[in-house]
Protein backbone atom coordinates (compact mmCIF):
# COMPACT_ATOMS: atom_id res chain seq x y z
CA UNK A 1 0.00 0.00 0.00
CA UNK A 2 1.36 3.21 -1.27
CA UNK A 3 1.78 6.05 1.57
CA UNK A 4 0.15 9.60 0.52
CA UNK A 5 -0.21 13.18 2.18
CA UNK A 6 3.17 15.27 3.14
CA UNK A 7 6.06 13.64 4.64
CA UNK A 8 5.86 14.06 8.43
CA UNK A 9 8.13 16.70 9.84
CA UNK A 10 8.48 14.55 12.64
CA UNK A 11 11.45 12.56 10.99
CA UNK A 12 13.97 15.83 11.62
CA UNK A 13 13.79 15.03 15.43
CA UNK A 14 15.17 12.15 14.97
CA UNK A 15 18.64 12.62 15.48
CA UNK A 16 20.29 9.38 15.22
CA UNK A 17 18.35 8.58 11.92
CA UNK A 18 21.02 6.95 9.44
CA UNK A 19 18.66 5.30 6.82
CA UNK A 20 15.38 7.15 5.52
CA UNK A 21 13.66 5.09 2.50
CA UNK A 22 10.05 6.83 1.08
CA UNK A 23 10.86 5.63 -2.03
CA UNK A 24 7.84 4.38 -4.18
CA UNK A 25 5.33 6.22 -2.51
CA UNK A 26 2.82 9.47 -3.62
CA UNK A 27 3.44 12.00 -0.84
CA UNK A 28 3.20 15.64 -1.80
CA UNK A 29 3.76 18.68 -0.71
CA UNK A 30 7.43 19.89 0.30
CA UNK A 31 10.23 17.79 1.47
CA UNK A 32 10.98 18.77 5.22
CA UNK A 33 14.50 20.56 4.27
CA UNK A 34 14.93 20.21 8.02
CA UNK A 35 15.91 16.68 7.61
CA UNK A 36 19.22 17.29 5.48
CA UNK A 37 20.34 19.09 8.72
CA UNK A 38 20.58 15.42 10.17
CA UNK A 39 24.24 14.83 11.26
CA UNK A 40 23.86 10.64 11.22
CA UNK A 41 21.76 10.56 8.23
CA UNK A 42 23.78 8.59 5.84
CA UNK A 43 21.08 7.31 3.18
CA UNK A 44 18.00 9.27 1.66
CA UNK A 45 15.66 7.87 -0.56
CA UNK A 46 12.91 9.51 -1.73
CA UNK A 47 12.82 8.96 -5.29
CA UNK A 48 9.23 7.73 -7.43
CA UNK A 49 7.20 10.34 -5.67
CA UNK A 50 6.12 12.19 -8.67
CA UNK A 51 4.67 15.11 -6.51
CA UNK A 52 6.82 15.66 -3.86
CA UNK A 53 8.65 19.00 -3.84
CA UNK A 54 12.16 18.25 -3.02
CA UNK A 55 14.62 21.67 -2.82
CA UNK A 56 18.02 21.01 -1.78
CA UNK A 57 18.92 24.71 -0.21
CA UNK A 58 20.94 25.11 3.00
CA UNK A 59 22.64 21.28 2.71
CA UNK A 60 24.81 21.37 5.99
CA UNK A 61 28.74 21.05 5.76
CA UNK A 62 29.65 18.02 7.81
CA UNK A 63 26.75 16.00 6.64
CA UNK A 64 27.08 12.19 6.54
CA UNK A 65 24.83 11.47 3.08
CA UNK A 66 26.75 8.56 1.12
CA UNK A 67 23.17 8.20 -0.82
CA UNK A 68 20.90 10.25 -2.16
CA UNK A 69 18.19 9.05 -4.64
CA UNK A 70 15.87 12.05 -5.77
CA UNK A 71 14.41 10.10 -9.11
CA UNK A 72 11.21 10.69 -10.25
CA UNK A 73 10.64 13.48 -7.93
CA UNK A 74 9.62 17.30 -8.38
CA UNK A 75 13.21 18.61 -7.49
CA UNK A 76 13.75 22.57 -7.29
CA UNK A 77 15.29 23.89 -10.60
CA UNK A 78 17.86 25.76 -8.62
CA UNK A 79 20.47 23.43 -7.45
CA UNK A 80 22.33 25.88 -4.48
CA UNK A 81 26.01 26.20 -4.03
CA UNK A 82 26.00 24.37 -0.68
CA UNK A 83 25.66 20.89 -2.66
CA UNK A 84 29.56 20.49 -2.67
CA UNK A 85 29.24 19.86 1.08
CA UNK A 86 28.07 16.62 0.40
CA UNK A 87 31.69 15.56 0.67
CA UNK A 88 31.06 12.12 1.69
CA UNK A 89 28.48 11.62 -0.81
CA UNK A 90 29.05 7.95 -2.59
CA UNK A 91 26.04 7.85 -5.30
CA UNK A 92 23.39 9.75 -6.69
CA UNK A 93 20.26 9.81 -8.54
CA UNK A 94 19.40 13.05 -9.73
CA UNK A 95 17.00 14.08 -12.55
CA UNK A 96 18.58 16.90 -15.03
CA UNK A 97 15.03 17.96 -16.16
CA UNK A 98 14.92 21.69 -15.89
CA UNK A 99 17.30 21.61 -12.83
CA UNK A 100 20.29 24.82 -13.24
CA UNK A 101 23.15 25.04 -15.38
CA UNK A 102 25.66 24.74 -12.49
CA UNK A 103 24.54 21.25 -11.41
CA UNK A 104 27.81 19.37 -13.65
CA UNK A 105 29.89 21.76 -12.05
CA UNK A 106 28.77 21.04 -8.71
CA UNK A 107 28.48 17.59 -9.43
CA UNK A 108 32.12 17.28 -10.48
CA UNK A 109 33.08 18.62 -7.05
CA UNK A 110 31.43 15.71 -5.19
CA UNK A 111 34.95 13.68 -4.25
CA UNK A 112 33.61 10.45 -2.95
CA UNK A 113 31.26 9.84 -5.82
CA UNK A 114 31.36 6.46 -7.64
CA UNK A 115 28.03 6.10 -8.67
CA UNK A 116 25.70 8.29 -10.53
CA UNK A 117 22.10 7.77 -12.53
CA UNK A 118 20.75 10.54 -14.13
CA UNK A 119 17.42 10.89 -15.53
CA UNK A 120 15.66 12.85 -18.02
CA UNK A 121 12.01 14.08 -19.81
CA UNK A 122 12.50 11.74 -22.66
CA UNK A 123 12.80 14.25 -25.01
CA UNK A 124 15.64 16.29 -23.44
CA UNK A 125 19.17 16.23 -25.75
CA UNK A 126 21.42 16.86 -23.22
CA UNK A 127 25.10 17.83 -23.25
CA UNK A 128 26.58 14.99 -20.95
CA UNK A 129 29.71 15.43 -21.69
CA UNK A 130 31.51 16.26 -18.41
CA UNK A 131 29.88 12.82 -17.01
CA UNK A 132 33.54 11.78 -18.75
CA UNK A 133 35.17 13.64 -16.55
CA UNK A 134 33.86 11.61 -13.38
CA UNK A 135 36.82 9.02 -14.36
CA UNK A 136 36.20 7.90 -10.42
CA UNK A 137 32.98 6.62 -11.50
CA UNK A 138 32.13 3.08 -10.98
CA UNK A 139 28.81 3.12 -12.09
CA UNK A 140 26.74 5.18 -14.40
CA UNK A 141 23.21 4.56 -15.43
CA UNK A 142 21.35 6.80 -18.24
CA UNK A 143 17.54 6.78 -18.11
CA UNK A 144 15.44 8.78 -20.70
CA UNK A 145 17.24 10.61 -22.52
CA UNK A 146 17.57 12.02 -26.45
CA UNK A 147 21.17 11.24 -27.45
CA UNK A 148 20.31 11.27 -31.64
CA UNK A 149 22.18 14.67 -31.81
CA UNK A 150 24.95 13.72 -29.44
CA UNK A 151 27.26 11.01 -29.20
CA UNK A 152 28.51 9.30 -26.51
CA UNK A 153 32.07 8.94 -27.00
CA UNK A 154 33.12 10.28 -23.37
CA UNK A 155 31.72 7.44 -21.99
CA UNK A 156 34.96 5.82 -23.15
CA UNK A 157 36.94 7.78 -20.48
CA UNK A 158 35.37 5.99 -17.35
CA UNK A 159 37.73 3.62 -17.66
CA UNK A 160 37.11 2.54 -14.32
CA UNK A 161 33.11 1.55 -14.84
CA UNK A 162 32.02 -1.95 -13.52
CA UNK A 163 28.21 -1.51 -14.42
CA UNK A 164 27.22 0.99 -17.33
CA UNK A 165 22.86 0.49 -17.33
CA UNK A 166 21.17 2.71 -20.45
CA UNK A 167 17.61 2.28 -20.42
CA UNK A 168 15.03 4.28 -22.82
CA UNK A 169 17.45 6.83 -24.72
CA UNK A 170 16.82 7.46 -28.01
CA UNK A 171 20.41 6.77 -29.93
CA UNK A 172 19.37 6.63 -33.33
CA UNK A 173 23.28 5.48 -33.70
CA UNK A 174 24.87 2.74 -33.84
CA UNK A 175 26.50 1.06 -30.49
CA UNK A 176 29.30 3.79 -29.26
CA UNK A 177 32.24 1.66 -29.79
CA UNK A 178 33.98 3.68 -26.64
CA UNK A 179 31.73 1.39 -24.47
CA UNK A 180 34.58 -1.32 -25.92
CA UNK A 181 36.76 0.23 -24.31
CA UNK A 182 35.73 -0.47 -20.72
CA UNK A 183 38.05 -3.08 -19.27
CA UNK A 184 36.30 -3.63 -15.93
CA UNK A 185 33.09 -3.72 -16.96
CA UNK A 186 31.29 -6.27 -14.78
CA UNK A 187 27.90 -5.54 -15.97
CA UNK A 188 26.29 -4.01 -19.24
CA UNK A 189 22.50 -3.27 -19.47
CA UNK A 190 20.89 -1.51 -22.58
CA UNK A 191 16.62 -1.44 -22.30
CA UNK A 192 14.71 0.23 -25.01
CA UNK A 193 17.54 1.84 -26.62
CA UNK A 194 17.25 2.78 -30.33
CA UNK A 195 19.67 0.72 -32.15
CA UNK A 196 17.26 0.13 -34.86
CA UNK A 197 18.99 -2.62 -37.25
CA UNK A 198 22.15 -2.33 -35.55
CA UNK A 199 24.15 -5.27 -35.33
CA UNK A 200 25.33 -6.52 -31.61
CA UNK A 201 29.23 -5.81 -32.33
CA UNK A 202 32.04 -8.71 -32.20
CA UNK A 203 33.69 -6.54 -29.34
CA UNK A 204 31.14 -7.77 -26.64
CA UNK A 205 33.60 -10.66 -26.47
CA UNK A 206 36.15 -7.88 -24.80
CA UNK A 207 34.23 -7.76 -21.43
CA UNK A 208 35.66 -11.23 -20.18
CA UNK A 209 34.55 -9.80 -16.49
CA UNK A 210 30.70 -9.71 -17.37
CA UNK A 211 28.46 -11.11 -15.27
CA UNK A 212 25.85 -9.94 -16.64
CA UNK A 213 24.94 -8.92 -20.37
CA UNK A 214 21.38 -7.35 -21.26
CA UNK A 215 20.06 -6.24 -24.71
CA UNK A 216 16.44 -6.02 -24.25
CA UNK A 217 14.10 -4.19 -27.02
CA UNK A 218 16.63 -2.34 -29.13
CA UNK A 219 15.79 -2.97 -32.59
CA UNK A 220 19.27 -4.87 -33.36
CA UNK A 221 19.27 -7.13 -35.97
CA UNK A 222 21.34 -9.58 -38.00
CA UNK A 223 23.74 -13.18 -36.25
CA UNK A 224 24.52 -12.66 -32.65
CA UNK A 225 28.53 -12.37 -33.00
CA UNK A 226 30.22 -15.59 -31.68
CA UNK A 227 33.08 -13.77 -29.53
CA UNK A 228 29.94 -13.87 -26.56
CA UNK A 229 31.24 -16.96 -26.34
CA UNK A 230 34.25 -15.63 -24.82
CA UNK A 231 32.26 -14.16 -21.60
CA UNK A 232 32.88 -17.41 -19.52
CA UNK A 233 31.97 -15.29 -16.28
CA UNK A 234 28.57 -14.49 -17.34
CA UNK A 235 25.89 -15.50 -14.62
CA UNK A 236 22.98 -13.60 -16.43
CA UNK A 237 22.56 -12.94 -20.17
CA UNK A 238 18.82 -11.85 -21.87
CA UNK A 239 18.88 -10.52 -25.62
CA UNK A 240 15.45 -10.21 -25.63
CA UNK A 241 12.56 -8.74 -27.61
CA UNK A 242 14.77 -7.00 -30.55
CA UNK A 243 14.30 -7.57 -34.04
CA UNK A 244 15.69 -10.67 -36.14
CA UNK A 245 18.62 -11.70 -34.09
CA UNK A 246 20.29 -15.12 -35.86
CA UNK A 247 21.20 -17.24 -32.69
CA UNK A 248 22.08 -19.99 -34.55
CA UNK A 249 25.94 -19.92 -33.21
CA UNK A 250 25.06 -20.48 -29.70
CA UNK A 251 24.27 -23.77 -30.55
CA UNK A 252 27.33 -24.61 -31.08
CA UNK A 253 29.17 -24.85 -28.00
CA UNK A 254 30.35 -21.26 -27.66
CA UNK A 255 28.57 -21.34 -23.79
CA UNK A 256 30.40 -25.00 -23.17
CA UNK A 257 32.08 -23.58 -20.10
CA UNK A 258 29.09 -21.95 -18.37
CA UNK A 259 26.01 -22.95 -16.59
CA UNK A 260 23.51 -24.70 -18.42
CA UNK A 261 21.69 -21.81 -20.47
CA UNK A 262 17.85 -22.52 -21.72
CA UNK A 263 17.48 -21.26 -25.28
CA UNK A 264 14.19 -19.07 -26.12
CA UNK A 265 14.68 -18.27 -29.94
CA UNK A 266 11.28 -17.19 -30.32
CA UNK A 267 11.74 -13.20 -30.48
CA UNK A 268 15.17 -13.61 -29.84
CA UNK A 269 14.56 -14.44 -25.89
CA UNK A 270 17.71 -15.80 -24.10
CA UNK A 271 17.63 -16.58 -20.52
CA UNK A 272 20.79 -17.98 -18.51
Amino acid sequence: MELTGKVPEFFAELSSLSILDLSGNDFEGQFPTKIFQLKSLRKLDVSENPSLTVNLRDLPDGNSLETLNLASTNLSHHIPSSFVNLKSLKSLSISTAGTSKELPSLIGDLPSLIELQLSGSGWEKPVLSWVGNLKQLTGLALDQYDFSQSALSWIGNLMNLARLDIWECNMSMPIPNQIGNLAKLTDLVLISCDFFGQQIPSWIGNFTKLTRLGIIECGCSGSIPSTIGNLTQLEELEIAFNMELIGKTLYHGCFSSLIPVQFQINRSVLIL
